[in-house]
């Protein structure tokens, strides 16, 4: 089967300090290539606002990624994330039609 492109905006706890928040941002990438994937961009937005309460929290630090990955391994890599609840508060994957680098403004 093909790879396809996907968008990814995942939204992790945020960290009391920057290595941590990276350890965190580096195990959701290494969830990508463990199943298959490659990271094709990264835009890191950081520590916003949520517009409602998720899990006892009221902000999060949030993740877009760019990837490359077959079909069959989005379910997979969707559970994957979803176990890594002391890290993760939610994930929105959306395939894309082409590649689409994010632009870091």
């Amino acid at each position: 089967m093909t790879e396809r492109y996907y968008e990814a905006m995942i939204i992790l706890f945020p960290g009391a300090t920057p290595e941590k928040s990276q350890e965190e941002i580096q195990k959701v990438k290494d969830v990508i290539s463990k199943f298959g994937g490659a990271v094709q961009s990264e835009v890191k937005w950081g520590k916003r606002t949520m517009a409602y309460t998720i899990k006892k929290k009221r902000e999060g630090y949030y993740l877009l990624l760019h990837f490359q990955a077959k079909p069959s391994s989005i379910k997979p890599m969707t559970q994957a994330w979803k176990l890594m609840e002391d890290d993760v508060i939610r994930i929105l994957i959306v395939q894309k039609d082409q590649p689409q680098l994010a632009k870091v403004a």
